[in-house]
């Protein structure tokens, strides 16, 4: 090679020259610092000579440290050297598919952090962090809006590491739910190695690059600017998951069959020497093409034994490991609360290999509970006791031999009342028992009455064979047979206690009674539990013993007196006058009453014409009328009146009623005045009915706390002839403050009112359950207390149908259901007419089919009105019609083909005399509307 003629600009007498090995001078040509060099060969083991004009300290010890590693790494593996290359570990490498996301909760943005104090001795590493960092194209300055806080924890060497403080960051980042694995799982993959080589990645974390777009998120600042990450920090709350991600898909044809990971630590293990020189070289090879580099002062190859994840791994077994149990048996003696949490913590990573690790613990863990930590800290002799002898366990030399099923197990177990333990073990062919695992628990107050109870009865391990076997091959415990984990045999059991007419479907507590008495098994009582609330035959024959679902919603209050209304009609009175009944019209804001003489025949004309004469003359026309489902109120002539005039009809259901009931209440109190002052042969109560209107309009309303008189006029009538009755309005000052005093009057009102109907609905839903949330696809059951069916009586008939399929919502207390053609009913129900179904969890259970629904053949939803008409030619029944239902308000209207309306066609014709353009069967004909307005009244 024709070695490169050096800069005219640099003088030969600068120029530093450096012996390197191959690999080095390879990496040193795509270095940044490299300004200027000569390269000089030499044959003395292929080394050669590369003069430079400027190496900074970073790559010279870089270079150095590539130099050597002939020395460190076996022969066999020299041809991957540059697997191990601080060179290239050093360098930023490119994108690839396993760069780190940071995906943010939507509407979420990283948080802007404060800069923390930093003392002097920090401020000089964070100086030298943020050079070595930016030449390597670790950190880049940043303009992101976002920025994290840094602070210094120090090593075990007592240097400084930086760490960003992402934890706002960490807090609105969604969580990338990729598994790491266990490290007992991992452990046990090495029962029948030989050979170990761990391999410790080098800046493991910085080997994986920032998803483009998302650097910005990692920026954090200091005192001398803002900078942010191209490779993967530490503190980022998905990093372990990418990195474990990137490592399973890079090794996944050697996962427990050669090779174990966890994140950056890889373990090479193998029966036979040869088999693991191959396999290191596979393992050295896929870390080369994923471009994975090594630390190689940290691996160790082809050993007997080694150390992994914090414990001793060799061909007899797992121990722990001396460094760290040296720190435990060392451990000064606790002196508060947290101290002992700190040695608890520590001792708990090596649980496993102290037999009955929870009683020797138990005196410690109790200083931990809550009510101890309320108290001054006392160190009891238990507590001294106990330490010492978790101290003493720690110094132990304890082996747990690896797994091999092809050998006789044997379990011990032990129980007290607050633990249990067991140890597992293995007789190989010495005949000595060799400890596998051992593992133990404090039991919670709960628990401890029967666990202790239990597992000191059964004692599998050390009881003598034949000791828990009385008859039958079967286990007992306390004269009860212990079932095994076996699904369908406890269904059985469970069904023959539940299902069969002998149990006859008892609920959860007697059904469970009933299994209890021949059969034990853990988790019994979860089992039935389960069994008895998805069982299909019980919700269809059982009452309902909780609350009513659906809480109260009142109307809401009118601005105005005689703005809303509610009209009802008091009947089948005898004849007084000749009249037999009383309509009752109430205004929903003051309160005020009118009670008019009419008859039992009262028809929707007859009532206009009270209406004009008893409130639109005196009060004037109002917005909406609340009334109950009378022929009268829902009769298509006054539905049409109503519409011309603008009015809005609310009526009140049967089933699921929303509206307010104030009139109900004044019926009672006009017919328990009309009781008190009417003849022995009850004929004069309509002479009597304006004085129990005076009555009632000038008694104090509880809601109001005034009475309806005074809320609608502003002052109160001359009840008698005393003199010391209140004045009529016409002695107020001026009829503007007679004005405004009476609009302050109504406002004051409404407010009561509000805050009446707010503690009404407050007592009212103590009653009543919240309206559980179905969604569409959820199966529901169907009370069946307003169907009547086929079958003789009613008393012996379902009392729920089902279940059925949410197709639809409509409201948040009423629901479309999907039912069977042959239930010809209208299919939107309230609530309180649903149950939830309870979906079935027991694996293999029949039920039993649902029986067939018969519904009576005349049985369709009433149809109260027919409010418009369509035609639609993609349907084979073309023809629509937009049906208002009884029952039910305007939000369940729904549009029928003509098929289903059979029953309703007087209202089918009647629709059709009023609307003669809506599409129709046939043609109508049909009077003028005229006849709709006040003179067609009249006349």
């Amino acid at each position: 090679m024709a070695p490169s003629q050096p800069s005219p600009t640099l003088p030969s007498a600068s120029l530093d020259i450096d012996v390197i090995d191959a690999i080095a001078f390879d990496q040193s040509l795509q270095s940044d610092c490299l300004t200027s060099g000569t390269l000089y060969p030499s044959p003395v083991q292929s080394q050669h000579l590369l003069a430079t004009t400027t190496t900074s300290a970073d790559t010279t010890m870089a270079l150095a440290y590539d130099a050597g590693l002939p020395d460190i790494i076996p022969q066999e593996y020299h041809q991957y050297l540059d697997v191990f290359s601080r060179v290239k570990a050093d360098k930023l490498l490119p994108h690839r598919t396993y760069d780190h996301q940071i995906p943010l909760e939507e509407g979420k943005s990283p948080p802007f952090g404060p800069i923390y104090s930093l003392s002097e001795h920090e401020l000089k590493t964070l100086q030298e962090y943020l050079e070595e960092n930016l030449a390597k194209g670790f950190i880049s300055p940043s303009n992101s809006p976002a920025a994290s806080p840094i602070l210094f924890v120090k090593k075990k060497d007592g240097s400084l590491r930086l760490c960003v403080d992402y934890r706002g960051l960490n807090r609105i980042t969604i969580r990338n739910r990729y598994p790491l694995p266990l490290i007992d799982e991992l452990l046990d993959r090495l029962r029948e190695a030989q050979f170990f080589t761990r391999i410790d990645l080098c800046g493991a974390y910085n080997l994986l690059r920032i998803a483009k777009g998302d650097e910005w998120k990692t920026a954090f600042h200091t005192r001398y600017g803002l900078f942010q990450y191209n490779v993967m920090p530490f503190g980022l709350t998905n990093t372990p998951a990418s990195f474990q991600h990137l490592m399973n898909d890079t090794f996944k044809d050697m996962l427990d069959r050669s090779l174990i990971i966890y994140l950056d630590d890889l373990l090479i293990y193998s029966s036979t020497l040869k088999q693991h020189q191959e396999h290191v070289s596979v393992v050295l090879a896929h870390l080369r093409q994923a471009g994975l580099y090594a630390k190689a002062e940290k691996c160790q190859f082809s050993t007997s034994q080694t150390e992994f994840l914090g414990f001793v791994v060799s061909d007899q077994g797992v121990t722990m490991d001396s460094s760290k149990t040296e720190v435990i048996t060392n451990w000064p003696v606790p002196k508060s609360v947290h101290d002992v949490q700190v040695f608890l913590g520590f001792c708990n990573f090596y649980r496993k290999f102290i037999p009955q690790y929870s009683r020797t613990a138990y005196p410690l863990t109790q200083l931990l509970r809550k009510e101890a930590q309320s108290a001054p800290f006392a160190w009891h002799n238990d507590a001294q006791h106990a330490f010492e002898q978790l101290r003493s366990a720690f110094g132990t030399d304890t082996i747990l031999h690896h797994f091999d099923p092809t050998w006789p197990i044997i379990v011990e177990t032990d129980a007290s009342d607050f633990a249990v333990a067991a140890v597992l073990s293995q007789t190989f062919d010495q005949g000595a028992r060799n400890p596998i695992s051992s593992d133990s628990l404090q039991l919670a107050s709960s628990q401890d009455p029967w666990t202790s109870s239990l597992l000191e009865r059964v004692h599998l391990g050390s009881a003598p064979p034949g000791s828990t076997i009385n008859s039958m091959n079967l286990l007992t415990y306390q004269d009860s047979v212990c079932v095994p984990e076996v699904d369908d045999l406890r269904l059985l059991i469970v069904q023959d206690r539940h299902d069969s007419p002998a149990a006859g479907h008892p609920g959860r507590r007697k059904t469970l009674s009933l299994v209890r008495r021949s059969f034990f098994w853990l988790g019994m009582s979860k089992f039935v539990h389960s069994f008895v609330d998805s069982c299909e035959t019980c919700r269809r024959i059982k009452a309902v013993r909780h609350k009513p679902y659906g809480h109260l919603k009142s109307l809401p209050v009118p601005p105005h007196p005689w703005l809303s209304i509610s009209m009802d009609l008091i009947e089948q009175l005898p004849p007084s006058s000749d009249f037999t009944a009383i309509l009752v019209v109430v205004d929903r804001l003051t309160k005020m009453a009118i009670f008019v003489p009419t008859t039992n025949e009262l028809d929707a004309p007859k009532l206009a014409k009270l209406f004009l004469r008893h409130v639109y003359s005196k009060h004037g026309l109002p917005t909406s009328i609340v009334s109950d489902r009378g022929s009268e109120f829902t009769s298509h002539f006054w539905c049409s009146l109503s519409t011309l005039l603008g009015i809005k009809n609310h009526f009140s259901s049967a089933y699921h009623p929303q509206s307010d009931g104030q009139t109900e209440r004044i019926n009672q109190v006009l017919e328990q005045f009309l009781r008190g002052y009417s003849n022995h042969l009850q004929t004069d109560w309509s002479d009597l009915l304006p004085l129990a209107k005076f009555s009632y309009n000038n008694a104090e309303h509880a809601s109001t706390q005034l009475t309806p008189f005074f809320a609608n006029y502003g002052y109160h009538p001359r009840f008698s002839f005393d003199n010391t009755d209140p004045a009529s309005p016409a002695l107020f000052p001026t009829a503007r403050s007679y004005a405004d005093q009476l609009k302050q009057l109504h406002e004051y009102v409404r407010g009561e009112l509000v805050k009446a109907n707010s503690q009404s609905a407050e007592q009212f839903n103590k009653r009543r359950l919240p309206a559980p949330q179905f969604q569409p696809g959820d199966r529901v059951w169907l009370s069946a207390d307003n169907i009547r069916s086929l079958r003789p009586t009613k008393k012996l008939d379902y009392r729920r149908l089902g279940p059925f399929s949410v197709s639809e919502i409509i409201s948040s207390h009423a629901y479309r259901l999907q039912l069977p053609p042959s239930m010809k009913i209208h299919n939107v129900f309230h609530v309180d007419r649903l149950e939830p179904y309870v979906t079935n969890t027991i694996p293999n259970r029949v039920q039993p089919p649902p029986p067939l629904v018969e519904v009576e053949s005349d049985l369709e939803y009433e149809v109260e009105q027919i409010l418009d008409s369509k035609v639609d030619h993609r349907y084979r029944d073309p023809l629509f019609y937009l049906v208002r239902w009884v029952g039910y308000g305007p939000d369940h209207n729904s549009w029928e083909p003509a098929s289903n309306l059979t029953h309703a066609s007087d209202l089918i014709t009647e629709f059709h005399t009023a609307n003669p353009t809506c599409p129709s069967p046939t043609p109508c004909e049909t009077p003028p509307l005229s006849s709709f307005f006040w003179g067609g009244i009249l006349s």
